[in-house]
């Protein structure tokens, strides 16, 4: 599995993360879909949202049948921080906070050699440097904070070397000659006339494209009112294939089963609400492979194998139990992830089509429709643990009960209160599970 690390806001590189556990930070609000992430096999720091499968996403969770609903990448050389963009307005007026100082140490230097004090103009000019080199260095070091120490303290050896200047002239009575600065402020102009046009045609392209996409959110702005007559229609057809999902994806003993279906994409989306409709379109799409593709690995490992009385009582059978309940529990685990993803690119998406972003409500129902899936997930994942639970009591007692008229019938009355015990257990987790999807299936018909 891979590890992750991401570049934090105070500029810190964190990590490294198991791919799961760092999943989990977007889930929880921990990290945002445009943070600078990166792992084994990238080049470079790349947002989150760019990788395919990284930032989670979430909605319906279909019910299973037993279990309710449910290369090694190229080398890289590990980056040792996020990437500097120099023509970025925000990092040009840093570079010039803390290279302006450079200059006020040549004038003072220069200034201490008029006053004909020699050493402490090399006083002054052994600050420049070291100022200077341990500045450059922090472009390159990974940030520490004794190399901040050093610079603030050559920061306050200028300010207090201009102090002692200052004194020295008044206590000295010296008189002199203020020198014009005419041709220094014209030589700060031309070197501003000259860096700008170079600074803007290095990223013309970078420039260009910002403004193409500036255009293109005003043109979209334009777009964002939907007609009262598309908005019928977008509820309609949302109505209509969220029915059509149910029945075609549950049999009639409300489990979830294998689907050929797959919902249409409407061609050339001519306003808001057809392309809202592709978005949910393409997210009922990723329910049903997703179900499908887990209802295959529960018929991979044979699941449905799990509670067989004959193949419990046949010898050395644990093993097999062991290695189907962990297959099974690693599915429910990934179903969890999948389902996830696909709800949060739709989420994503809705919100790229609203320009703005999500308002306050749509927000708090997003959220809520969130952890209704992750607990749903969570409890599917619990069931299966308790149903090993069950199997392994079976296997443990296994010469002392039998089974018949679709009944186990124990010997010993021990041996039959904990199998009811964890029975009821799996049981009332079942019921609730039904009881979120249920609430999810409500929450998503009213959105």
């Amino acid at each position: 599995m891979r590890e992750w690390h991401y570049h934090s806001t105070e500029g810190k590189q964190v990590g490294p993360y198991q791919e799961t556990e760092f999943i989990s930070f977007f889930v929880n609000g921990q990290l945002r879909p445009e943070t600078l992430v990166w792992t084994e096999g990238l080049a470079q720091w790349t947002p989150a949202n760019e990788i395919e499968g990284l930032v989670p996403n979430l909605s319906q969770q279909p019910r299973l049948a037993v279990l309710p609903a449910h290369s090694r990448a190229p080398q890289a050389r590990r980056p040792v921080m996020a990437p500097i963009y120099l023509y970025k307005p925000f990092t040009a007026s840093v570079l010039a906070f803390f290279f302006t100082p450079l200059l006020g140490a040549c004038l003072i230097s220069s200034n201490w050699k008029k006053l004909r004090e020699p050493k402490r103009a090399f006083i002054s000019m052994l600050f420049f440097y070291s100022y200077l080199g341990f500045l450059l260095a922090s472009f390159f070091l990974p940030p520490s904070y004794w190399i901040t120490g050093i610079i603030s303290l050559n920061l306050i050896g200028f300010w207090l070397n201009a102090y002692c200047q200052s004194n020295f002239i008044w206590k000295k009575q010296i008189h002199y000659v203020r020198e014009p600065i005419g041709t220094s402020v014209l030589y700060g102009i031309l070197i501003i006339w000259v860096i700008m046009p170079l600074s803007y045609y290095s990223k013309k392209d970078y420039f260009d494209q910002a403004f193409a996409e500036m255009k293109v959110v005003m043109n979209e702005t334009r777009k964002q009112r939907v007609a009262p007559t598309d908005l019928e229609k977008l509820k309609q057809l949302a109505s209509e294939d969220i029915t059509k999902l149910d029945s075609e994806t549950t049999d009639s003993d409300g489990f979830s089963k294998k689907t050929d279906l797959q919902f249409e994409l409407i061609k050339s989306p001519k306003n808001k609400a057809e392309e809202m409709t592709n978005v949910m379109r393409s997210r009922f799409n990723d329910i049903i492979n997703i179900s499908n593709e887990y209802i295959t690995g529960l018929e991979r490992i044979g699941w449905e194998s799990l509670m067989d009385p004959q193949r419990i009582q046949t010898p050395n059978s644990y093993q097999q139990t062991e290695k189907i309940i962990a297959s099974g529990i690693n599915l429910a685990t990934e179903n969890k992830r999948k389902q996830i993803a696909s709800y949060e690119r739709c989420i994503s998406a809705i919100e790229k089509l609203a320009g703005t972003g999500l308002d306050k409500e749509a927000k708090i129902k997003t959220e809520k429709n969130m952890k209704l899936l992750i607990n749903a997930s969570d409890i599917e994942i619990e069931i299966a643990g308790k149903i090993g639970e069950l199997v392994e009591h079976l296997h443990k007692c296994s010469e002392r009960w039998e089974f018949r008229e679709d009944a186990y019938l124990f010997d010993e009355k021990a041996d039959e209160e904990k199998f009811t015990s964890i029975y009821s257990e799996f049981e009332a987790m079942s019921e609730k599970q039904d009881e979120l999807n249920k609430l999810l299936e409500e929450l998503m018909k009213s959105d």
